[in-house]
């Protein structure tokens, strides 16, 4: 559009330093953009296939008829053991959170405290 405004033919290739510097860098973007997908896609792959390893290992013992309770329960447990955790965690964010907002208030207001002590 801006080419048949100034009249140039389509054909003509546009070579001005400013506009080959800016598509340079737009495609160092997108390759850039495109890099990091790649990227999180392979490690989201690995993440895949090692689920995918324990799992069939744990089938196959299965269809062999190996005793997998050992396994079942340390799942299990383990698993109840991070759930447990959760609580704590959110609690020592919260009591951070407390803290730091009632220190934030101290300075805000130390006329205020003062009076009490």
């Amino acid at each position: 559009m801006l080419m048949d405004r100034l009249g140039v033919p389509e054909d003509m290739p546009i070579q001005h330093k400013s506009v080959s510097k800016t598509l340079e860098n737009a495609q160092k973007r997108v390759e850039g953009f495109n890099f990091d997908t790649r990227k999180n896609v392979v490690q989201y792959d690995n993440v895949i296939n090692r689920h995918r390893k324990v799992v069939y290992t744990m089938r196959r013992k299965i269809l062999e008829g190996e005793d997998i309770t050992a396994e079942i329960k340390e799942l299990f447990i383990s698993k109840a053991v991070e759930l447990a955790e959760i609580p704590s965690k959110i609690m020592k964010k919260i009591r951070f959170q407390i803290l730091l907002k009632s220190s934030q208030l101290m300075k805000k207001n130390r006329s205020t405290w003062s009076n009490f002590e």
